[in-house]
């Protein structure tokens, strides 16, 4: 089966109907207020539309639905678009279960490698499900410039196979050498000494304490793989369309901005409401602390907002970098209380459970909201 395929649920009337919500969402980022107001008050664990009726600040359509979702096989290399997607302990399977280190097993991103947007993974499994790379499958590699491409099976088993330590960021994850046959090729690609790896199932990354309830609030140890730190990044279409339409006031040469320029692994949009219907405020998903997605209403915890360095300004298309998109992210974007000096877009999250599937389509309840800082943190404070 193929990655991009989806389990086989996935119907085109709900693609339909995200493509719909896409479209109104442009339309309602131009209607309404760009910005959320400063203040804040306190969290509450009652329901959306009560919250709704009490905050006109958190006031939220009926209707809020998944219009995209994405999983980059290999950290920092090109996205991979799908219909639906399983959740595993870690995450969506299949997002950064990979990553590509130089010589001295420091990670590669495209920070100062942005050709590396250009790389196209390609995932064929044998069956879907949260554990579909323990049923064999393969990962394949192509780039542009490449002559060939390179595959590499999925592992029959971790026993008894070397792990190395990758640092990423402030954690450090183990990860497994996928061999010289993939060296060689991402070597010659980025034109520097590089080795491929998959993450070691074996061994488990924490997340931040401070951004994430306490263990009983999931049904696994909360992990991640080689994402930056969580294992999830939800952002709306209203922010983005925001981000843009502020880039176009600062400067006629700024680019305008895809939704992939900031690697969320899910899309939210609202549907187009009647008279006095709310529309979904750009921004307005920095104040979720949980959410609810599907027809199970699986539980999501939203940790912290996401500080953006300059891969946003990256031409995923043509794997050129743009400076001035983070120097102009920064003129309206540092929005966080407890970090000033960094740009935010998107909300990480992490998932109370696993075996799952998220769909395009699916609908999204805010069940709680709070206050995020970065520094404190909002779950667990002082942590």
């Amino acid at each position: 089966m193929s990655a991009t395929s989806g389990p086989n649920t996935a119907t085109s009337t709900l693609l339909a109907v995200a493509a719909a919500l896409v479209a109104a969402a442009a339309v309602t980022a131009v209607l309404y207020q760009r910005s959320l107001s400063s203040s804040s008050s306190s969290s509450s664990s009652s329901s959306t539309r009560k919250i709704a009726a009490t905050s006109p600040r958190r006031s939220l359509p009926r209707d809020i639905r998944v219009v995209d979702l994405v999983i980059y096989p290999v950290k920092s290399c090109a996205a991979v678009r799908v219909k639906a997607a399983w959740v595993n302990q870690f995450g969506f399977e299949f997002d950064r279960q990979w990553i590509i280190v130089d010589k001295d097993g420091n990670m590669l991103t495209q920070r100062e490698h942005p050709k590396m947007a250009l790389i196209k993974p390609t995932l064929s499994s044998s069956e879907a499900g949260p554990d579909a790379y323990s049923h064999g499958g393969s990962l394949t590699l192509s780039h542009e410039s490449a002559s060939s491409t390179v595959t590499v099976p999925f592992r029959k088993s971790f026993e008894a196979v070397r792990s190395v330590p990758i640092p990423v960021w402030k954690s450090v994850v183990d990860g497994v050498d996928e061999g010289d046959e993939a060296a060689r090729w991402v070597s010659q690609v980025l034109g520097v000494e590089a080795r491929l790896f998959v993450k070691d199932p074996r061994t488990r990354r924490s997340l931040p304490a401070k951004h994430t309830p306490g263990r009983e609030s999931y049904s696994h140890d909360p992990q991640t793989a080689f994402a930056d730190g969580f294992p999830f990044l939800l952002t709306s279409t209203t922010s983005l369309a925001d981000v843009n339409a502020r880039f176009k006031e600062i400067s006629p040469s700024l680019p305008t901005l895809d939704t992939l320029n900031f690697r969320p692994n899910i899309v939210v949009a609202a549907a187009p409401g009647g008279d006095g219907e709310p529309a979904l405020a750009p921004f307005v998903e920095e104040s979720f602390k949980t959410i609810a997605i599907g027809p199970d209403r699986q539980k999501f915890y939203v940790a912290s907002r996401c500080t953006r360095c300059q891969m946003p300004g990256v031409d995923f298309t043509k794997g050129t970098a743009n400076p001035e998109v983070s120097k102009a992210l920064m003129k309206f974007r540092r929005a966080d209380p407890g970090d000033r000096f960094q740009a935010c877009f998107g909300m990480n999250l992490s998932h109370a459970d696993t075996g799952f599937v998220v769909r395009v389509g699916d609908q999204v309840a805010v069940v709680e909201f709070g206050v995020h800082n970065r520094k404190e943190g909002m779950w667990r404070p002082g942590m």
